[in-house]
């Protein structure tokens, strides 16, 4: 009788890679003390929308979006008011978000940003271009307090 193994792994998804992403950003946060970001749904819509601009254009890491926005204006544009600190992080390459996350950690400015203990609120998109990379965007939130409840992304 012969015995194999076979080995299948998982494909890759956007929707899989983000909520990993979101999962390895507030476990590292945890083990620095630090509170749980959460997961707001119009955060999630403008980090995707990036995602889609960034993979569309495939020219690299721009800040700025194909309507010439920074992250503060275009996450307002998606219905994040009441503004008091926003941050972005974005990168490309890996389909896996462990990889993309620790890149992240290892450099100063997005390091910060992560562990940024006045942040409150993410979201995450990552989608893949034409040519196979995969782009990956954070936004980062802070709003101010008494500002109406946003709606949260459901876990999955």
């Amino acid at each position: 009788m012969m015995l194999a193994s076979v080995l299948i792994a998982a494909a890759f998804t956007p929707e899989s890679g983000e909520r990993a992403m979101v999962r390895l950003i507030n476990e590292q946060r945890a083990s620095q003390g630090l509170s749980q970001l959460r997961r707001v749904h119009v955060l999630d819509q403008a980090a995707r929308w990036f995602a889609d601009d960034l993979a569309a254009r495939d020219t690299g890491l721009d800040h700025v979006d194909s309507h010439g926005r920074r992250v503060t204006h275009r996450i307002y544009d998606f219905g994040y008011r009441a503004i008091r600190k926003s941050a972005e992080n974005i990168a490309y390459g890996s389909e896996n978000p462990k990889e993309t996350h620790e890149r992240w950690m290892n450099s100063t400015g997005h390091r910060r940003n992560l562990l940024d203990p006045d942040l409150e609120d993410i979201g995450v998109g990552a989608r893949v271009s034409a040519s196979g990379r995969v782009y990956w965007v954070t936004e980062f939130g802070l709003r101010h307090r008494g500002a109406p409840a946003l709606a949260l992304t459901p876990e999955e």
